[in-house]
Parts: C-alpha cells; structure tokens; sequence
C-alpha cells in the first residue's frame, strides 16, 4: 500500500464536502483514504476556538506549529542523550 500525505486540496476537499452534509466515510472512500483519517485530519487540524468547523486554511499554520513543537521536542531530548553519556 502506497501512504501518502493530506495535501491543500484534499483539506479543501474535505472541507467542501463537510459544509454539504457528506459523511465521513463518503469523503475518505472519495479520496482514498481510511475513515479515521479523515477524523483525525478533522480533530487535529481544527482550532479550539473555530467551533467545531473545519476551514483548510487554517491548517497550514496549525500543522506548521505542531511540527515546529515537534521538532523542539526531538532536539530537546537529543541534547538530553548526550548529557547523560
């Protein structure tokens, strides 16, 4: 099985697909993905304060901080390892 990323149009994708009313599962079967990926691109990428509603724009700073936070993590702990050698 080949993985491959959410990109910008399938976030806008689903986007458009969700202010319509359509499933979950139609959307995922649509862009080939598995249900709980499309929940977890769903509940990841909305922002507290957006009440619930899913806007692939906002996505791209959302992740860009998840991934920054990340990466300070991993450096984090790789300095850490060091230390205690």
């Amino acid at each position: 099985m080949v993985y491959r990323h959410l990109n910008e149009k399938d976030r806008f994708y689903i986007e458009q697909r969700l202010s319509e009313g359509d499933s979950l599962r139609s959307i995922a079967r649509a862009l080939g993905f598995s249900p709980s990926t499309i929940s977890r691109e769903i509940k990841r990428h909305t922002p507290i304060d957006f009440k619930g509603l899913y806007c692939h724009r906002l996505t791209s700073p959302v992740h860009k901080k998840n991934e920054l936070t990340l990466s300070k993590v991993k450096l984090f702990d790789k300095f850490q390892r060091r230390q205690k050698c």
